[in-house]
């Protein structure tokens, strides 16, 4: 029926058919083809609306100008948008338009352009229910210049000219990311927010806000910031719901900032606090700080002690008994020593060195308390697990045990042994020299004691304390010698005063 009308047009008297009807079927029908994706068919009779002037052919413009844009003809869209707002700022759709003309050059990154526009709907139309929708693009772009105060404006902007439920989420949602995640101003958020008409921050958000603050800053890895932001938290919610969170990741910081000391306060507070998910992790960075930065090796032991009765993972628990083990021979902990010595050598995860490491704490902590036998089980245990100067030493001392154990004839083949082994590892050697010349005083042999010290003279001048040792040690047998000859003199004289006197 339209075709036939369409032919006979020229020849219809009835105006109001001709310019009313007419151009609004015409309309009607490229909206139908539009519905049905058949944009080219429907830009053919919004062209002939348009070409006519006549009835709602500003609408068809808009549409021909949407349909230009979904065919990719951007360039065309935007001449036909710019010609109705040009030419018919008065229309119902110069709004429309003026939205649709922002979009496009957004969609482009054409950003100065879409920003001007914007503007201009908003201030030539300002009752226009698209402001809103501009006032948020207008937000949006000046926050991606970095402009964010003008952002914030743009935003509450929004807010005061009533916004839909949709539109008001958006502008709150932009707000809170420039106020949390940008300024780290939980407090003006919630203070603003809380202003407005019908809207409240519970205490529980805004207690997570101001933690979040921390929070963004910890996983961006500006820690000075983050460790600002959980101090923040923790001076305003000092029992907030967050306070255990925010006292570990202010220790990470400033862990990874090397404020050890600072970092370790934190640690220690969430130790004290008992129970928490951060309770073991905090036993282990505590017990790794005492023991490598701050060295405070009762504290260090402590944590070890503490996270190795947390644990059931074995590779961990090792790891745990290890560093008590060297926490406490640092700290002269002779029961921890012993109890965690013990279960190193027993632990399936140590190794030759590990356990001669233990055996060796072990044997050291028996000889300081006057337990020789136990001492030369330890040492002895060492063995030849490792050649390590540890092990070099193990050997001197089984040595020196059997010395003062009085078993002489053992110590001296000791010490040849250590000798025979000890060969990278010369301190010990001079130290097994210096305890052989002992052996040969208690034998009587002031010819190879002598020796001994000699060759350690020798050899080791460098070495204050073994040239101390040696020196005194060779005077002794000086004097002993001495005392040996003033001994056979007297004896010879008296020989030839009897022999002269037959």
């Amino acid at each position: 029926m339209l075709v036939g009308f369409n032919l006979n047009s020229t020849a219809l008297i009835n105006k109001d058919l001709s310019n009313k009807i007419w151009p609004d079927a015409i309309i009607r029908t490229g909206d139908c083809l539009f519905k049905s994706r058949k944009f080219q068919d429907a830009v053919g009779f919004y062209s002939q609306a348009i070409n006519k002037k006549q009835g709602n052919f500003v609408y068809a413009m808009y549409q021909k100008a949407i349909i230009e844009g979904l065919t990719g003809d951007v360039s065309e869209k935007i001449l036909s948008l710019k010609e109705i707002i040009k030419n018919h700022a008065s229309s119902e759709y110069a709004d429309d338009a003026l939205m649709q003309l922002g979009d496009a050059y957004f969609e482009m990154d054409n950003v100065e352009n879409a920003y001007v526009v914007f503007s201009d709907l908003v201030q030539r139309y300002s009752s226009s229910p698209m402001v809103n929708g501009a006032l948020l693009k207008l937000g949006l772009i000046a926050y991606n210049k970095g402009d964010l105060n003008t952002s914030i404006k743009q935003y509450k902007a929004v807010m005061q000219n009533n916004p839909s439920s949709k539109e008001a989420e958006s502008a709150i949602l932009g707000l809170q990311e420039i106020y949390i995640n940008d300024l780290g101003k939980s407090e003006e958020y919630v203070s603003y927010v809380s202003s407005l008409p019908g809207y409240k921050v519970s205490d529980t958000a805004a207690d997570s806000l101001a933690y979040m603050v921390g929070v963004i800053r910890y996983n961006e890895g500006e820690y000075e910031k983050a460790v600002a932001g959980f101090s923040n938290y923790l001076s305003k919610y000092p029992s907030g719901i967050n306070k255990i969170k925010a006292h570990y990741y202010r220790a990470e910081s400033n862990t990874l900032l090397k404020k050890y000391d600072t970092g370790l306060e934190d640690y220690e507070l969430l130790i004290k606090a008992g129970n928490s998910e951060f309770y073991t992790q905090s036993l282990r960075k505590a017990a790794l700080i005492a023991y490598n930065y701050t060295q405070s090796f009762d504290k260090a032991y402590r944590y070890y002690d503490l996270y190795y009765s947390q644990l059931t993972d074995e590779d961990e628990k090792f790891k745990a008994a290890t560093g008590a083990l060297r926490s406490a021979f640092r700290n002269a902990n002779s029961e921890g020593i012993k109890k965690h010595a013990n279960i190193v050598v027993n632990s399936k995860k140590a190794d030759n060195e590990d356990k001669s490491t233990a055996y060796y704490y072990l044997a050291k902590t028996w000889y300081k308390e006057n337990n020789l036998e136990n001492a030369f089980s330890a040492f002895a245990s060492i063995g030849d697990m490792v050649n390590t100067n540890q092990a070099a030493e193990a050997r001197y001392m089984m040595a020196e045990i059997l010395y003062k154990q009085k078993q002489i004839e053992k110590a001296e083949k000791q010490s040849n042994l250590a000798n025979e082994k000890n060969t990278a590892y010369p301190y010990w050697i001079a130290k097994s020299l210096i305890l052989l010349s002992d052996i040969y005083i208690d034998k009587k042999d002031l010819f190879n004691a002598r020796a001994a010290l000699e060759a350690v003279i020798e050899n080791f001048p460098e070495d204050q304390e073994l040239q101390t040792t040696a020196k005194t040690k060779l005077k002794a047998i000086e004097d002993l010698e001495k005392q040996k000859t003033r001994i056979k003199t007297p004896s010879n004289n008296l020989m030839e005063f009897h022999s002269g006197g037959n």
